[in-house]
């Protein structure tokens, strides 16, 4: 799932849901929860067959009788994507009375049924439901070993976008690329400091002078050019292109992206009355963090928001190769 939560709705008349807005309002519930939301509408049972197989769900919707008199309905659909292994939670609805005697006939694990009622006006309570069925299939998420999953993870990715800007910006020619190569050099000597002493016992100056004799781009890929050195090369590339400054700051990323990713490596679960609780080694001993819904939430919503921000930045300084 990472930070994009996608849903496969079936419906071959999704016009009366898009006038109430109700995709819109899901996205938006989606983002309270720290996720990116995507919906893939769909009208007949044939192709959310196929797109089920080629894309990885994280919620089903669909109509139970789907098409002009009903040829095809929930249990063809429900038959499809199990018989293709595909264990997607999926919510099947209908105004039919009888729903739920369909249902118990047609029990299978992770599916769920809803009678929409005349009643129910703008479908308010079928959106509760949708929303209810959501937070059911990322609660597994709230975890600690879950999020921490997730963070290694969408950190690591952040990270490969950071490096894909500043790459095809030294690659780029641009004249000042030798300005934050000089930079790069010196936030590398600041790092590691006067007495550094390298393994095979090359001292600092001999260490800088060596990264001085490579490329911006290939000093890039050196190992040395950790995710903290490349988020301040991002922001001095960025100053020296008169960027908006608020746009993305090393410090704020240094705290909100990269301690985090830290903070998770190196924390030790520990649960408590039934409470989950990290506990951090630092300076002056250990320290316990409740870990609950609202952190893990607060946790996806950065990640959310610097996936965006890099997103946009690849796409205004990385120009796609063409194949």
């Amino acid at each position: 799932m990472g930070i994009n939560y996608k849903i496969l709705w079936v419906d071959d008349r999704m016009e009366t849901f898009n006038e109430l807005e109700m995709p819109k309002d899901i996205i938006n519930y989606l983002n309270e929860l720290g996720f990116s939301g995507e919906i893939q509408c769909l009208e007949n049972i044939d192709d959310a067959e196929k797109l089920s197989k080629d894309i990885k769900f994280d919620l089903i919707l669909s109509d139970y009788n789907i098409g002009d008199g009903y040829s095809k309905n929930g249990d063809t659909l429900i038959k499809k994507i199990r018989d293709g292994a595909v264990f997607t939670e999926v919510l099947f609805y209908s105004a039919q009375t009888d729903i739920e005697e369909i249902a118990k006939k047609l029990f299978q694990d992770r599916v769920s049924f809803y009678t929409i009622l005349p009643e129910d006006r703008g479908y308010q309570g079928f959106l509760k439901k949708i929303k209810h069925l959501i937070e059911q299939t990322i609660q597994k998420l709230q975890e600690i070993e879950s999020v921490r999953g997730l963070v290694m993870s969408e950190t690591s990715r952040l990270d490969a976008i950071v490096m894909e800007i500043l790459e095809a910006y030294f690659e780029s020619g641009n004249e000042k690329c030798e300005i934050l190569k000089q930079d790069i050099i010196k936030n590398i000597g600041k790092s590691f400091g006067k007495n550094y002493i390298k393994d095979d016992g090359c001292n600092l100056k001999n260490c800088r002078l060596k990264i001085s004799e490579l490329t911006g781009s290939e000093i890039t890929k050196e190992r040395i050019f950790d995710a903290d050195k490349k988020a301040m090369a991002l922001e001095k590339m960025l100053k020296l292109e008169k960027h908006n400054p608020i746009v993305f700051k090393h410090t704020t990323y240094l705290l909100e992206v990269i301690k985090v990713r830290n903070d998770l490596a190196h924390a030790k679960a520990l649960t408590k009355d039934g409470k989950e609780f990290l506990v951090l080694a630092e300076k002056d001993g250990e320290k316990e963090f409740r870990f609950d819904q609202s952190r893990a939430v607060g946790i996806r919503k950065d990640l959310l928001k610097y996936d965006k921000i890099l997103s946009q930045l690849k796409d205004q300084y990385v120009i796609p190769k063409k194949i």
